[in-house]
């Protein structure tokens, strides 16, 4: 689901935070792959992991499969 922040004319994207958009699609069963800068991915953790998504299902580049 692309998503921008500020731009009103991104259409068909959702505006708003990246992470709050992708968890308003999110189902339980699904992994979350987050990628950026490293205090963006340590934030993105950090609040999935208070969500109570599990650990297992949160990738960041480090954890990335090849």
């Amino acid at each position: 689901m692309p998503a921008f922040s500020d731009d009103p004319c991104a259409e068909p994207a959702e505006q708003g935070e990246a992470l709050t958009i992708a968890l308003d699609h999110h189902r339980p069963d699904q992994d979350i792959y987050v990628c950026g800068p490293p205090g963006m991915l340590a934030g993105a953790r950090s609040r999935l992991l208070a969500l109570g998504i599990p650990a297992t299902h949160i990738h960041t580049p480090a954890t990335f499969t090849r």
